[in-house]
């Protein structure tokens, strides 16, 4: 796309003017496409290096292992990993980064990842070409407003998603060298040895070394509502819901209290690796608007463009006012208020939203959330109190209420 863009800004320019600096005024654009090129390349392998790594498929089967042979094949003991330990093997582990931008520049890119920029851009730099250099600014300007308008948004959501997350930061009790010491959650590391009670999350998937009357709360990884007991003898062949001898993170203990060992972490655990699964949705709303609009548009834009030159170099004017005639008319048809347009409406939804305690990360997923007219819950206790409730009876041809 840039190096199609620009050999059609290179090639209007050449058209236009004398002679002479035709070949400059050609090169000029193609060269700044190819720098540009370049730094798009640079970028996106930066951003690879960046990727999570990719999420486990084959884990051991902890929960069928006995405790001594599950602390030797973890490097790890019944007193717990050693600082230094701990530290190595946090060097080393994948922890999760915060999802969304961290400067402003990133939140910016990020927010000019949208089908019409392009078209924007090649807009404005053949309005450049042409020498409508005020059409250009104020292309370029637009975008730039949109994006440093939704960038700033953003950011602020970032900051207020982090605040709270350490406010509400899960503690875990580990024991580092035999002693135990309370510590975030997300500073586990596979073999360390955590103690759990009741009334507490359980900070990451865990192989049961010893229980105290230990009953769990696995409704946010079963979807079984009813507490489930514990017990660290080994469980050969069990599916994850009758897997006694495990703690998943993100259950809760009800009742008694439990020492294990840390196996998984992050993306790794069986929630996380549900969550990893599930892929990234297909563009929707504004979103897939634009795209489909530009899609539609551009080979119409790009064709009637041409032929007002065409049909103005046949009728003898000059070259410069027959292509700067077509170039006005495709960078006319772009609609370079519809972003920005679209991007005040979200944050206006968003600071609405803002007034009754939530925080939208993304604006584009208001447009989403607003289509909904059902929503469903798989069976109890996931998304809910924890409470089973009979509302109706049906046969699926006579409907009879509860009393």
């Amino acid at each position: 796309m840039l190096a199609a863009g620009g050999s059609a800004i290179g090639g209007v320019g050449a058209l236009i003017g004398t002679g002479r600096g035709a070949a400059q005024r050609g090169l000029l654009p193609v060269n700044a496409a190819a720098l540009l090129a370049e730094a798009a390349g640079t970028w996106s392998a930066a951003q690879v290096g960046r990727q999570p790594r990719p999420v486990p498929t084959n884990l051991p089967d902890w929960h069928a292992m006995g405790i001594e042979e599950t602390l030797t094949a973890l490097g790890s003991s019944r007193s717990g990993l050693t600082q230094a330990a701990a530290a190595k093997r946090a060097a080393t582990s994948d922890i999760a980064a915060t999802p969304g931008p961290s400067n402003l520049a990133s939140a910016i890119l990020a927010e000019l990842a949208n089908p019409l920029t392009p078209l924007l851009a090649l807009g404005a730099g053949l309005s450049a070409a042409v020498g409508s250099v005020l059409d250009a600014a104020l292309v370029g300007g637009v975008v730039a407003i949109n994006s440093a308008i939704s960038a700033a948004q953003r950011l602020r959501t970032e900051h207020s998603l982090e605040e709270l997350t350490r406010a509400t930061a899960i503690k875990a009790t580990v024991s580092r060298g035999g002693d135990f010491v309370e510590m975030p959650a997300d500073l586990l590391v596979v073999g360390d040895l955590v103690r759990v009670v009741g009334g507490e999350l359980v900070p990451a998937d865990c192989r049961l070394l010893d229980t105290t009357w230990c009953e769990v709360d696995a409704s946010s990884v079963t979807g079984e509502s009813l507490p489930v007991a514990k017990d660290p003898e080994p469980v050969p062949g069990a599916a994850v819901g009758e897997r006694s001898s495990m703690l998943y993170a993100g259950t809760t203990i009800v009742a008694g209290g439990a020492l294990a060992v840390v196996v998984a972490t992050g993306t790794a655990t069986e929630a996380g690796r549900s969550v990893a699964g599930v892929g990234e949705p297909p563009p929707s709303g504004v979103e897939a608007r634009l795209h489909s609009l530009t899609t539609a548009t551009l080979p119409v834009t790009l064709l009637s463009g041409a032929l007002v030159g065409t049909m103005g170099f046949l009728r003898r004017r000059p070259l410069r006012e027959s292509v700067g005639s077509g170039v006005s008319l495709m960078v006319a048809a772009v609609p370079e208020g519809l972003p920005l347009l679209a991007t005040v409406a979200q944050q206006s939804a968003a600071h609405r939203l803002s007034q009754h305690e939530a925080l939208v990360r993304n604006p584009r997923t208001i447009e989403a959330l607003g289509r909904v007219d059902l929503l469903c819950f798989d069976k109890t206790g996931t998304l809910t109190e924890g409470r089973i409730g009979l509302q109706r009876v049906s046969d699926g041809i006579v409907d009879e209420a509860s009393p």
